[in-house]
Order: structure tokens, then C-alpha cells, then sequence
């Protein structure tokens, strides 16, 4: 496992700097104003999220897809913010 997770994170902090077509699932239970969502390589269950934030003043994303800017990069997940 932690062989694996070495694996995992260097996959995922390759990520770091590019935008993402995501399919926003729901708000993020455990942050406010942050939503989470899945790439098309991140499959539930089996695979990490994509926590976003949103602009100042918008209150949920703009649609079913949005696109993210990832900015940081955990062993299983990323965290982004929605792209302009």
C-alpha cells in the first residue's frame, strides 16, 4: 500500500497546473462553498475526487461539467479551483 501511494501521488501532482472537464457529484460535506466532483479518470468508489472551490458570490457551478484548475494534489485527490 504505501508503494502504491507513492505511485498514486506522484500520478496526481503531475496533474498539478492543468484544467480538468469535471462532473460535479455534490457540495463538499466537510468545507462551505467547496464542491466535489470526478474526472473521467477518477472512477466512485474505486478512485480519488476533485474538491473545487467557486468564484466569490457564485453559490454553485454553472452546470453538470465544469471545468477546474487543479492547484494542489493529496495522495488519492486534487484540489482545484473552477476555472474563468
Amino acid at each position: 500500500m504505501a508503494l502504491q501511494a507513492a505511485i498514486s501521488l506522484a500520478h496526481n501532482q503531475a496533474r498539478v497546473g492543468q484544467t480538468l472537464d469535471v462532473l460535479v457529484e455534490a457540495p463538499d460535506a466537510g468545507s462551505a462553498g467547496r464542491w466535489t466532483g470526478r474526472s473521467r479518470f477518477q472512477a466512485p468508489e474505486v478512485d480519488g475526487v476533485v474538491r473545487f472551490s467557486l468564484p466569490a458570490g457564485m453559490t454553485e457551478p454553472s452546470g453538470p461539467i465544469v471545468r477546474v484548475d487543479i492547484v494542489a494534489a493529496e495522495t488519492y485527490d486534487l484540489t482545484g479551483r473552477l476555472a474563468p
